[in-house]
């Protein structure tokens, strides 16, 4: 007698995509993480632990058509710490509390594996933890990580006489080649707020605040690959500068991003838009600043601008290219539901949820310099996002627009040959879309909600399977199930209108991440979910 087993996999037609490939072999429970390395996406897996040397074993399974795997191995009770990707490299940091080491482990764009050992600390000097990772255009690794300096007071007890941040950057062969320590000053309580890596090192937000004294300060410190601080510009000296978008571009570093006439403790509304060019030592070239006044002035056939430049609105810069004639400045108009003063959500700290509702794309185009020239308001459809009360509904405005970035938690995507590409979340459903920067079309691509229905049939020789009448009643209830789902789905189109009471998005950067999207720097896109009863990632492009 044959047995004959039936697979059936069904991805609904809640989504359209591709080819769909399962991907097997991947027990859920033990996945670490799902990561884009820019040119593709892998998942890193605890495969298991090795009794006899000591060792973990962990497996990366690349997402692709090739069923591709890739093992290494780690110190017993190594711990992950902290991953970074960039232009297809991974960077994994392990830190091993029984060895009390730090260890670096690469995968190359061509799957290799190399890997380095932070420097062992002087006796006494104490690494707590580490906040956070990253990389640049250069392909250096940068680790931060907190430090304290002790020594014997005259009772022979330890005293902390320092304490702060210190960096380390790496070279893309995880050579070491260069450190620096960031004093923590008890009076400033100087704070880290954002990262932006450019190809000659990087950028760092700091700031500083006092709410007794209502003293507030922030600003921009650049560093080398070799972390030397090239120079300092205070953002905080004519009024409060938040940028949220910095580039380095011919020899210059331009910023971007929304300004407040005064400081966060007295300012309501946000005043307007800046561009500032500065040297690489952090001196001015150029400061611009625009007034809603002189943007509604430019947009005085357009209804629109007095919705944007309200003065209530925020303005998140996306991405700064650089044109012919000098700057496009790509920006998403948003605003904040939380009830929250514009100081209030500049301090940070608040411990309720925060709802930010995404409006517009505006485009702002400026000559080298940085002078305005033409204002374009790009309408698209609303979307409400829900910021769960924890880390970034705490965080201060300029932390709050950096955390919004990395984590790609406005729609935009992308932008190419006045092409943007984009996300628009309703009711949860997200649908891949693209945008005409000269026109304004809009193109809506499918939902990209991947949600796998795995049904198991066993059958009998035919003439035993007709005369099962059990078997014939499960295949009609499956029947019944897609039509069901169907309908289900018939119904789920009908609810996606807007309202300012519904969630489309609940935005959680370090949540369980089992589903989602790639977009990769060739404009492909990847969609995959775990599926935990079958031991697989499923994964299909996206269009």
């Amino acid at each position: 007698m044959k047995l004959y087993i039936a697979i059936i996999t069904l991805f609904t037609s809640l989504f359209s995509f591709g080819q769909q490939h399962e991907i097997p072999y991947i027990n859920a429970q033990h996945i670490r993480g799902i990561y884009n390395t820019g040119t593709e996406g892998l998942s890193l897996l605890f495969l298991e632990n090795r009794n006899y040397d000591k060792k973990d074993i962990y497996q990366i399974s690349f997402l692709n058509e090739n069923n591709e795997k890739l093992a290494f191995e780690m110190d017993e009770k190594s711990v992950l710490m902290e991953v970074a990707t960039n232009n297809g490299r991974t960077f994994f940091v392990f830190k091993n509390p029984v060895l009390d080491n730090i260890e670096i482990v690469k995968i190359s764009k061509s799957h290799e594996v190399s890997r380095a050992f932070a420097p062992e600390p002087a006796e006494n000097v104490v690494f707590s933890g580490y906040s956070t990772m990253e990389t640049n255009q250069a392909e250096n690794l940068f680790i931060f990580r907190a430090y304290s300096v002790w020594e014997l007071n005259e009772k022979k007890e330890r005293v902390t006489i320092e304490y702060g941040t210190e960096i380390l950057s790496y070279a893309s062969d995880l050579q070491l080649i260069g450190s620096y320590r960031m004093k923590y000053d008890p009076k400033t309580r100087p704070t880290i707020t954002g990262f932006t890596p450019i190809k000659e090192g990087f950028v760092l937000s700091v700031e500083t605040k006092d709410y007794k004294e209502k003293q507030y300060d922030l600003n921009l410190q650049i560093f080398t690959n070799e972390l030397a601080l090239r120079g300092t510009y205070v953002l905080t000296n004519d009024g409060t500068y938040f940028p949220t978008e910095i580039i380095s571009d011919n020899n210059q570093i331009i910023i971007a991003g929304y300004n407040l006439k005064g400081s966060i403790f007295d300012s309501k509304d946000v005043e307007g838009l800046f561009v500032t060019s500065l040297n690489m030592d952090g001196s001015v070239k150029k400061a611009n600043k625009f007034s809603w006044v002189l943007l509604k002035e430019k947009l005085k056939d357009n209804g629109r601008g007095d919705f944007i430049f309200s003065g209530k609105m925020g303005v998140l810069v996306e991405q700064i290219i650089p044109s012919e004639n000098g700057y496009k400045i790509i920006c998403e108009s948003y605003a904040n539901n939380s009830g929250k003063t514009i100081a209030e959500i500049a301090l940070g700290g608040a411990d309720d949820n925060r709802m930010v509702v995404v409006y517009d794309f505006v485009i702002f185009n400026t000559d080298a310099a940085g002078t305005l020239g033409e204002v374009i308001v790009l309408e698209k459809e609303p979307m409400n996002i829900q910021i769960g009360a924890g880390r970034m509904s705490k965080s201060s405005r300029i932390e709050f627009a950096y955390y919004l970035k990395k984590y790609q938690a406005f729609p935009f995507r992308s932008v190419k040959d006045n092409v943007i590409t984009f996300v628009n979340y309703k009711n949860q459903i997200g649908y891949l879309s693209t945008m005409d920067m000269l026109s304004g079309t809009v193109i809506q691509g499918d939902p990209i909600s991947i949600i796998p229905v795995v049904v198991e049939e066993t059958n009998e020789a035919s003439e035993e399977f007709i005369a099962n009448s059990s078997a014939l009643s499960k295949l009609d209830g499956l029947s019944n199930k897609l039509d069901n789902t169907s309908g289900k789905l018939d119904k789920l189109g009908n609810k996606l209108e807007y309202g300012i009471e519904k969630v489309d998005l609940d935005f959680d950067p370090w949540g369980n991440r089992d589903n989602g999207m790639f977009s990769f720097q060739n404009g492909s896109h990847l969609g995959f979910v775990v599926h935990p009863n079958r031991h697989s990632i499923f994964i299909a492009p996206v269009k």
